[in-house]
């Protein structure tokens, strides 16, 4: 039995676009990560983007939401970006897939004074250290626990930098990737802040993906090993990226 042309068109175009939406999550909403949620700026959803050219299979999109939701076994069904195996409990990576490696990143300390200097933890004691609501800073947690410092907690790391810029905390906590998007955005930091030398805390964000959609992690694997996506992966980093 031949099919009608018209038919064939309408399964055909159908086939094409009947993808499977796929949710990609980000647990933190700070630059170069998220810049814009509405308006879907950022390293993310450029990622993203580069991942629906690529696919003939999913369709993602990228949803921010605070890490204790995603974490749950409803939503951990397909993956988590620009994570770490440490911070979700996954040092030996058997509860959940990894693409390793991905954007090297340092946690800073940062400060507006300038004669400042760090040599080890006790040269933050009796300082006022600024920080994200709700954040984890495991080289902290026993300094605030002991009234060591003060943490003074505040929405996100713009806040915990324009803190500093207003001389309302002596130290801040902000990423690397971070920082140098705010150094290119802030013009007033250059001058004005600087980064305590002799604390090194570095390491590597990755992407979580849930042991039970191994595909998903075949799919994103292809793009990053596919010349094509070689070379847009270069250029998002190049574009959003000290690397």
């Amino acid at each position: 039995m031949k099919i009608p042309f018209a038919l064939f068109l309408l399964f055909s175009s159908s086939s094409l676009v009947a993808k499977t939406t796929i949710e990609l999550y980000v647990y933190f909403d700070k630059p170069p990560f998220i810049v814009d949620k509405k308006d879907r700026v950022g390293l993310s959803y450029d990622f993203a983007a580069a991942l629906n050219q690529h696919s003939k299979t999913y369709h993602y999109v990228i949803v921010q939401m605070p890490k204790p939701r995603i974490l749950t076994e409803d939503n951990i069904r397909s993956a988590v970006l620009w994570t770490n195996p440490a911070w979700v409990d996954d040092i030996p990576m058997n509860k959940y897939d990894w693409i390793l490696d991905l954007i090297p990143e340092r946690e800073l300390y940062i400060t507006h004074d300038k004669n400042m200097n760090y040599q080890d933890i006790s040269s933050l004691h009796n300082k006022t250290i600024a920080t994200v609501r709700n954040y984890t800073y495991f080289n902290l947690e026993k300094l605030f626990k002991n009234n060591l410092a003060i943490r003074t907690n505040v929405h996100n790391e713009k806040a915990v930098t324009l803190m500093l810029l207003y001389k309302r905390a002596e130290i801040g906590v902000v990423g690397l990737q971070t920082f140098e998007y705010f150094k290119r955005t802030i013009p007033d930091i250059n001058d004005n802040l600087k980064i305590l030398t002799g604390y090194n805390k570095a390491f590597q964000r990755s992407i979580l993906i849930s042991k039970s959609t191994p595909q998903l992690k075949q799919d994103i694997e292809a793009w990053f090993n596919s010349a094509k996506g070689k070379s847009e992966w270069l250029a998002l980093k190049t574009k959003w990226l000290l690397h």
